[in-house]
């Protein structure tokens, strides 16, 4: 189940659990209002649980976010570690379904009516941030990071049979995010490409090495 008009992109400026660190598969998004505002709640199936104050052994880990429009709030600390690892064509509703690393990291300066005696003010705070998705880091999106997704496809072709290619490099989070690489190795005009250009050979063996 989604949420259409729950968004990650275009920001301006509760019912916790004892989980801070997981790995888990983003299945479903919910929102509901009540008197304090909208939430958002991200519901993941469990893979992995890295760090908690407590054993957690339920199947799915709800994280509930309060929903803002604001870079300064909770829902903006975790849209923003969001963005810089998906393309900018995607948004909250394209994750579905993709496994993802979360962790509730401390320090950050929001805003709470009660802080300052009631008169309010910024206190530090933890927030929940997204630090990988489909094994894809904020390094690994960035530009100039590990070269490209055909670098990645030329780098496992080196030394591997077709079968074996095309298990790794159809597996591969950097590939898989390429929808025309994908395409190019699964009718092999990739690697036809690659033999035609001169840049790979196939030898007696069947294994394809780089010129």
């Amino acid at each position: 189940m989604t949420e259409d008009n729950i968004t990650i992109r275009g920001l301006t400026e509760g019912g916790d659990i004892p989980v801070k660190k997981f790995r888990g598969t983003l299945k479903e998004i919910v929102k509901d209002t009540n008197q304090y505002g909208t939430y958002v709640n991200l519901n993941f199936q469990v893979v992995e649980i890295i760090a908690s104050d407590s054993p957690f052994e339920l199947p799915i880990i709800p994280v509930r976010v309060k929903y803002s429009n604001r870079v300064k709030s909770k829902w903006g600390i975790l849209a923003a570690s969001m963005a810089k690892i998906i393309p900018e064509t995607e948004d909250l509703n394209d994750q579905i379904d993709k496994e993802m690393l979360l962790e509730k990291t401390e320090g950050h300066m929001l805003y709470s009516r009660d802080s300052n005696e009631g008169k309010g003010g910024d206190i530090p705070m933890p927030a929940w941030e997204v630090t990988e998705i489909e094994g894809i880091g904020v390094a690994d999106a960035g530009a100039g990071s590990a070269g490209t997704a055909t670098d990645r496809a030329k780098e496992l072709l080196d030394g591997s049979t077709l079968a074996d290619f095309n298990k790794q490099a159809l597996s591969d989070p950097k590939i898989r995010k390429d929808a025309a690489l994908v395409k190019a190795i699964t009718n092999k005009s990739f690697i036809t490409g690659m033999v035609e250009a001169g840049i790979f050979e196939l030898d007696e063996n069947k294994v394809y090495h780089k010129v």
